[in-house]
């Protein structure tokens, strides 16, 4: 079976493309296709590989909190580089104007620190759903359960306080 090579390492080995990583044949270097709780993409690994520090989108860390920071291979294996241009990733704009970021189980706003969670009583909200009620907007949810198990229909919205319901 021949080998597939994805490109050069710096070393002057050839990198192979294996199931689930990308592994220089001289050096030994890797790169995990999934680590991090990402997907490394080909040409972020040829960068990589090449000797290049990296900017990752959406790298998430231990909490889930999504960030932007850097990757670079030291010692054959990626290590992640936390510096001054390590941020959270945006995820979209509150209606106040400032930035909503994705924290655990959750999404804030660090301008008013509004925050709508993930899970409203027995329903997981979409991400477009909790962008809505950032927006403003108000979202009605059918087959709701009580603690006492009772279902019912409402629409939630968010007030000064967290996320009201009004029952319909």
């Amino acid at each position: 079976m021949e080998k597939e090579i994805l490109s050069r390492c710096k070393c002057g080995g050839d990198v192979i493309i294996h199931d689930a990583l990308f592994e220089c044949d001289k050096c030994k270097a890797q790169v995990w296709k999934f680590s991090f709780k990402r997907e490394f993409k080909e040409k972020e690994a040829k960068k990589l590989f090449k000797g290049e520090t990296i900017m990752l989108k959406g790298f998430k860390s231990n909490t889930n909190n999504l960030f932007d920071t850097k990757a670079f291979i030291h010692e054959g294996k990626v290590e992640l580089l936390f510096d001054e241009e390590t941020k959270s990733t945006t995820m979209f704009l509150c209606q106040c104007g400032g930035e909503v970021i994705k924290i655990n189980s959750g999404y804030k706003c660090n301008s008013c620190e509004k925050i709508v969670w993930e899970r409203f009583m027995n329903k997981f909200l979409t991400f477009r759903q909790v962008k809505r009620l950032f927006k403003g907007d108000g979202l009605k949810l059918n087959n709701l359960k009580s603690q006492r198990g009772n279902v019912f229909n409402a629409e939630i919205f968010y007030e000064t306080d967290g996320v009201s319901l009004e029952y319909i």
